[in-house]
């Protein structure tokens, strides 16, 4: 067992409070060339999960996230976790091609290693979580894909996403095995992001106050599988399932 003098290199990324329950969670956003029609509402539905979130009594102190934006590389200089309370709006920019592999490498390295730490000195962790936006692939992603997938069902984090048009069915496949993505309206993008982002507001929330273990409970309000004007459909990923 490791004794306190033993994590002072942990100062800079240790959220206050060694002892409260933390919920680290990673947005994988996909800011490539061809994102561009869609850069917009993916700016707005960023911003207003922020902002709902941050006013959240639970959640605001609970949730701890990383924003991390890609293409053909990882974007932005400084990708440290931060209290939700404390992220600034995003105004992403789009440009470039897309490297879906090493963005999930990245940003699964990140988490693993901010669950571990919390493992190491006692602290609770619950709801680890990717949320990836994407409409492309680049890489061959079988090998993070599947320790993506491993760790999902050892309960060790989960992952949702959202496939925007052009997206590539078989590695969204190997990711995902049919689970837990939804795919963008062509002809209601705006509104799609704008589901999705409040899906994710209403799953951090209700993790946030749910009891280690409980199976939560998302609104029908904000649930896209239970919406009657929901824009977004479960995709038919059967053909390139093994």
């Amino acid at each position: 067992m490791k004794n306190q003098n033993e994590f002072d290199n942990y100062d800079e990324v240790m959220p206050e409070g060694m002892n409260q329950v933390h919920m680290p969670i990673i947005f994988l956003l996909d800011v490539s060339s061809s994102m561009t029609p869609s850069r917009d509402y993916l700016n707005q539905a960023a911003n207003k999960f922020l902002r709902d979130v941050k006013s959240h009594s639970v959640a605001s102190q609970m949730v701890e996230a990383i924003i991390i934006p890609f293409n053909h590389d990882v974007q932005g200089a400084e990708h440290e976790w931060k209290q939700v309370r404390e992220i600034s709006e995003v105004c992403l920019n789009t440009s470039g091609g897309t490297d879906l592999s090493k963005a999930l490498k990245f940003a699964n390295d990140k988490l693993k290693e901010r669950c571990n730490m919390y493992e190491e000195i006692g602290a609770e962790v619950r709801g680890p979580t990717i949320f990836l936006i994407s409409d492309g692939y680049g890489g061959d992603i079988s090998e993070i894909a599947e320790e993506i997938r491993k760790r999902v069902h050892d309960n060790k984090m989960m992952v949702w996403v959202l496939a925007v048009e052009g997206y590539d069915k078989h590695t969204m496949a190997l990711l995902t095995q049919g689970n837990r993505i939804w795919e963008a309206s062509n002809d209601d993008k705006a509104y799609s992001f704008d589901q999705f982002f409040a899906f994710a507001s209403e799953f951090v929330k209700a993790k946030s106050v749910s009891a280690p273990g409980e199976k939560i409970s998302i609104s029908d309000e904000n649930n896209p599988m239970k919406r009657s004007d929901s824009v977004l459909k479960v995709p038919d990923l059967n053909d390139w399932l093994n």
